[in-house]
């Protein structure tokens, strides 16, 4: 009935074709599922950011949670909620710090405020531009007109403001509650997820994720021993120059530390602009030459020797997963951009048959433990 050779399709269909539907359907799937993966985590932003803040925050505090129940012999909820307890005492007690700082100075701030001001119009009248009275009188009045007109659309602006305060608070507390159960049983949680994996892959994906989670550890504790040191250099040389709030602006340099490159650049900047405004041209060029070797110190000597061991990623990299992520996903996007990579790139070399961390000793298969909680803090 039919010939015993069936001549072959395939050689009929053009090599470029061929090639072209093996790369871009694959490719166009991956698009595909990449867009719709985006599309979820948007809509679902308000449980993921709580719940990656409360794992940075678990990676940080987990050793103090294992030497408190190792040494103490303390619960691991109640060395869990301790270790919460104080890093948040020490928070308000550094935020408050330095509210009262800025309120104590709020006649300075006024003062300041108004000198520059007078300085940018004696600028604007006697400098290149040589604008007149009229032009700068005119202008103020404009933007007088323009608060007037637009007073509504300001209004509904705070009022937004005001509900992403409670939409922020809301996650902050979600955040807080998932981190004291991590700190407190978080292995227990992770293997019990492992239970959707299937058993022949579910040892290796329980070793890939310890690898994961190890490298996340050493992201936060190096990013805030960097973040702590450029804090305190900084304030120490705003200090010693004698430009105002240099508690605050330890505190937006240490902030800022944790979004690699724009950070340093945002907060120098600002420091710098403050010393201008404050203490005239030579104290902006002395507190650059500060913020400079700082980032000098950071670029060449902290972050290769304390980063370089947590995050083995090329600074391309990084600057591009650092954009897209603040693209996607605001400022926490960017602030979480470098620690997800650290952990999914840990995770891959592993199952790669490249371990990132031999030194790591095997555990258990997780099923066998899935009902233990002897190690609370990490997967």
């Amino acid at each position: 009935m039919y010939s015993a050779e069936q001549p072959d399709l395939r050689n009929r269909t053009p090599r470029a074709l061929d090639v072209a539907l093996r790369v871009g359907i694959p490719f166009l799937v991956s698009v595909a599922c990449g867009w719709v993966a985006i599309r979820l985590m948007g809509q679902a932003r308000f449980a993921l950011v709580p719940m990656a803040i409360a794992m940075l925050l678990t990676a940080l505090l987990s050793p103090a949670v294992s030497w408190m129940r190792r040494r103490l012999h303390v619960p691991a909820y109640l060395a869990g909620a301790l270790a919460l307890v104080g890093t948040m005492g020490v928070l308000i007690a550094v935020i408050g710090h330095a509210g009262s700082a800025l309120l104590a100075d709020g006649g300075s701030i006024t003062a300041m405020t108004q000198d520059v001001l007078h300085s940018t119009a004696a600028w604007l009248r006697d400098g290149p531009l040589h604008v007149q009275d009229g032009q700068l009188t005119q202008a103020v009045d404009k933007a007088q007109a323009w608060l007037a007109t637009n007073s509504s659309n300001i209004a509904s602006t705070v009022m937004t403001f005001g509900g992403s305060l409670s939409e922020l608070s809301a996650m902050a507390l979600l955040g807080l509650v998932s981190a004291f159960f991590f700190l407190g049983d978080g292995k227990r949680i992770w293997r019990s997820l492992l239970w959707l994996v299937p058993p022949r892959s579910r040892n290796q994906q329980f070793e890939a994720s310890r690898r994961s989670w190890h490298a996340l550890e050493l992201y936060a504790r190096t990013a805030v021993v960097v973040a702590v040191i450029d804090a305190v250099c900084i304030g120490l040389g705003a200090l010693l120059l004698d430009v105002p709030f240099p508690v605050p602006l330890a505190m937006l340099v240490f902030v800022s530390a944790f979004i690699p490159f724009v950070g340093a650049i945002a907060s120098g900047a600002v420091a710098v602009v403050l010393a201008l405004f404050t203490g005239g041209l030579t104290t902006a060029l002395l507190m650059a030459v500060v913020v400079l070797a700082v980032q000098q110190l950071e670029g060449n000597v902290l972050q290769p020797l304390l980063m370089g061991r947590a995050v083995s990623l090329h600074p391309y990299a990084v600057i591009v997963g650092v954009s897209l992520s603040g693209y996607l996903f605001g400022l926490v996007g960017a602030l979480l951009a470098v620690p997800a990579m650290a952990g999914v790139m840990a995770w891959l070399r592993y199952l790669n048959d490249t371990d990132p961390f031999p030194q790591l000793e095997a555990e258990p298969d997780p099923a066998e433990g899935a009902g233990s909680g002897a190690h609370p803090a990490h997967p």
